[in-house]
C-alpha cells in the first residue's frame, strides 16, 4: 500500500479548516510511515502573477462556457483561449516518498490558506507520482472544504485514476457535506469533528484493501459437498 495526500490550501481553508487539514495529513503521514508504507504529502496553491490578456491587458470573462462545445474553463480576451488555471501554481511537498516522518514533521506547520482552489494540479502531481510506484494498492486522499477551481478536470482525473487502478478518496472537512460526495462519488468521507477522521479513514481504506464481499464466478452445475457424498 502507498498513499498520496493532497491538501487544499485555498483561502477558504483559513482557520479551523486549515488546522484540521494539516493535523489530518500529519496524522496519516505518521501512521503510514510507521507501517513502512510509502507516503507523499503535497499541497497546491496559487503563487505569483495571474494571467493577462484582452485589449486592456487584463483578464476578461474570468469564467467562460464555450457556446460551441459546452465545456467550461477560463478565457482571456475574446474567449479564444481557454484553460482551467489562471495563476501560477506552487506545489508544496510536505513529505516525499523517501523521507522519514521525523525528518519532515515540522513542515506541516507551514500549511497555508490562500487564493483559489487549484486541486487538480495537486491531484495531477499525485497521480504522476503514483504511476511510478510498484505497490498493489495506490491511494490518493484529497483533504478539502469544497469545490476545486474546475470540477470537470477533477472528475476526469478521478476517472483516469480509476482506470489505472488508483483509488481517489475525497475527505470533506467542515461544510463540505454536499460538494465532496458529489465530486468524489466512489469514495468520500465528510467529517465535522476531526476526532472522527482516523476511524473513518480506517473504514474506507480497509474496505478497499480488504473488501467484505468477493465477486462470485458463474458456475455450470455444482459439485456435491463431502457430506452429500458420504450420505450417498
Amino acid at each position: 500500500l502507498c498513499l498520496g495526500v493532497v491538501i487544499d490550501q485555498s483561502g477558504s481553508m483559513h482557520g479551523r479548516e486549515q488546522h484540521a487539514a494539516a493535523v489530518s495529513a500529519l496524522a496519516m503521514a505518521e501512521a503510514f510511515d510507521s507501517l513502512n508504507a510509502p507516503v507523499m504529502v503535497c499541497g497546491p496553491r496559487n503563487g505569483g502573477r495571474g494571467a493577462r490578456g484582452g485589449r486592456n491587458g487584463y483578464m476578461t470573462d474570468y469564467y467562460h462556457e464555450d457556446s460551441h462545445t459546452g465545456q467550461e474553463g477560463y478565457s482571456v480576451g475574446n474567449g479564444s483561449l481557454q484553460y482551467h488555471r489562471h495563476e501560477r501554481i506552487v506545489l508544496d511537498v510536505f513529505k516525499d516518498w523517501d523521507e522519514s516522518f521525523k525528518q519532515v514533521k515540522h513542515r506541516f506547520s507551514s500549511v497555508q490558506a490562500t487564493g483559489s482552489t487549484p486541486l487538480s494540479d495537486g491531484i495531477q502531481f499525485a497521480m504522476q507520482e503514483l504511476n511510478t510506484r510498484p505497490e498493489r494498492h495506490r491511494i490518493i486522499v484529497v483533504l478539502t472544504d469544497g469545490c476545486p477551481d474546475n470540477s470537470a478536470v477533477v472528475t476526469r482525473q478521478i476517472r483516469l485514476a480509476r482506470e489505472a487502478g488508483i483509488t481517489v478518496i475525497g475527505v470533506g472537512i467542515s461544510g463540505a457535506e454536499y460538494a465532496v460526495p458529489a465530486l468524489f462519488v466512489d469514495h468520500h468521507i465528510v467529517v465535522d469533528d476531526l476526532r472522527e477522521l482516523p476511524k473513518r479513514m480506517i473504514e474506507v481504506v480497509g474496505a478497499i484493501v480488504f473488501p467484505r464481499t468477493a465477486k462470485r464466478a458463474a458456475l455450470d452445475g455444482r459439485v456435491g459437498s463431502k457430506r452429500a457424498r458420504r450420505r450417498a
